[in-house]
């Protein structure tokens, strides 16, 4: 597991054991795949749209509606979906109007959900 990514080195974590690897080792090793840990919404079963119902989606409007001031266009009018682009937009993501796992993981980092992240190594 990756547990920390400075500058030149990462450290990885096998079992109990703690290993500190180069950027440049590491990048030779590594065939592409990845995990995340991230705290999923009540009720969530996959991606979240202005026509979805329940817990994740009353989630979601709530997360939306609490966002910072200035942080979405004062244009970006009320409906879900723009609001959903607007903030993919502002976040560097691919504006589709649907809250998948990436939206919902900045949603959870600007709100400061206590979630697993990277430490810089020591």
């Amino acid at each position: 597991m990756l547990s920390a990514l400075g500058p030149v080195q990462a450290l990885l974590r096998v079992g109990k054991q703690e290993r500190s690897m180069s950027l440049v080792a590491l990048e030779q090793a590594w065939r592409g795949e990845f995990a995340t840990l991230w705290r999923t919404p009540p009720g969530y079963a996959g991606t979240i749209d202005a026509d979805s119902r329940g817990p994740a989606a009353d989630w979601l409007a709530a997360r939306m509606a609490a966002l910072p001031e200035g942080l979405l266009p004062a244009s970006t009018g009320r409906s879900l979906t723009a609001r959903i682009r607007a903030f993919q937009t502002t976040q560097g993501l691919l504006a589709d109007g649907r809250a998948g796992p990436v939206t919902l993981m900045q949603l959870n980092r600007l709100a400061g959900v206590d979630e697993p992240r990277l430490q810089t190594p020591r």
